[in-house]
């Protein structure tokens, strides 16, 4: 698709996206509807901007997107959270990102942006934080490359690195965002977060050369599967409280003692069925063989489940039999056998193709 060009004649103050509408001067600054400003190109858009502010003198040029129509773009319209500014003779690109909690430190914000920085080729050229009753705006101004680009291209690459800033500064977090936070190596932004019914933390790793510990690995992961998935991060110290079991430190573990193969293959040979897309990542955190583990259960088609662990413990671990083991709250619980049980008698009526339940009696 061509990329459509950007005009500015001398006198107005309004530039032309050309074939679909206006970028037009608030007390804002310039805003466009997206929709209008998204086709045009970014060379040319620049080239607008920087005889717009020869022409009226301004030290930079902001242009805001909004999604109000043209006809009902006004100095009180709804300004988005992506923008673009012409300064020092460059085209940058602005993100607002909404944070809380402690004030966002520079090192760490640079940090969480930087695998979407490189991937679109992009860098960050000034980091700005400001306090606001709600919480902190973090304001992130991006160089990006232009040539053969549009405003569209420009607008999803900075989403992309603004939602990976974003999601370390949320007021809650969710499994989705927890994991973005872990790979990015800042799990210590979990501190203070309580297990819960996708989040559970362990201090050290599953000791794999036991039949204990591989049960427990495999009944951990199994209940998250049974339910609607969950995170198991290793390397993180938990104490109790009165809400629950909550994050105190990230320490970290010894990596070599936490190898992403032995846990699938003991996995393999305790969970049945396989569980679909699981993820064991190690991530490092120092360069001493220290780091964090996370073991991302994804949410499991129902017609998969149960996911059933060979074996089962009553003071030691037995593989006869088999565990049934669901997350519930912070915890994992076993179904009521009667849950059980119904289980099979349906599998039974199927099977035989009466498609009549058993009697229990």
């Amino acid at each position: 698709m061509a990329l459509a060009k950007v005009r500015y004649r001398d006198g107005e103050e309004y530039l032309d996206v050309v074939g679909h509408g206006k970028i037009l001067m608030t007390d804002a600054g310039l805003v466009a509807n997206r929709e209008v400003l998204e086709p045009a190109g970014l060379t040319s858009l620049r080239r607008a901007l920087e005889r717009h502010q020869y022409a009226w003198g301004y030290g930079s040029d902001r242009v805001h997107l909004t999604e109000e129509p043209e006809g009902e773009i006004d100095d009180e319209s709804q300004l988005g959270e992506i923008g673009f500014v012409f300064e020092d003779e460059q085209l940058l690109a602005q993100a607002f990102v909404p944070a809380f909690g402690p004030r966002p430190e520079d090192r760490t914000i640079r940090s969480l942006a930087s695998p979407a920085l490189e991937r679109q080729r992009m860098q960050i050229a000034k980091v700005n934080v400001y306090e606001e009753k709600w919480g902190w705006a973090i304001w992130l101004t991006l160089q990006l490359p232009i040539a053969r680009r549009s405003v569209r291209d420009a607008i999803r690459a900075t989403e992309l690195v603004s939602d990976a800033v974003q999601g370390a500064y949320v007021e809650e977090f969710d499994r989705g965002t927890a994991a973005r936070v872990i790979r990015a190596r800042h799990p210590e932004l979990l501190v203070k977060s309580f297990e819960s019914v996708w989040l559970e933390a362990k201090s050290s790793p599953y000791r794999l050369t036991e039949k204990d510990e591989q049960y427990e690995l495999a009944k951990d992961v199994a209940g998250f599967a049974n339910a609607s998935g969950g995170l198991i991060l290793i390397g993180a110290k938990t104490k109790r409280r009165p809400e629950g079991d909550q994050i105190t430190a990230v320490n970290g573990c010894v990596l070599s003692q936490a190898i992403p193969a032995a846990m699938r293959s003991t996995l393999r040979r305790w969970v049945y069925p396989r569980i679909d897309d699981l993820q064991i990542d190690q991530i490092v955190l120092s360069g001493d063989d220290r780091g964090v583990v996370l073991i991302e259960v994804p949410a499991q088609e129902e017609t998969r489940k149960p996911f059933l662990v060979a074996g089962a413990r009553a003071g030691r671990t037995s593989q006869l039999g088999f565990t049934y083991a669901v997350r519930e709250g912070e915890g994992v619980e076993a179904p009521r056998i009667e849950v059980v049980h119904q289980l099979i008698r349906v599998g039974i009526a199927v099977l035989s193709g009466s498609g009549q339940i058993p009697n229990s009696d």
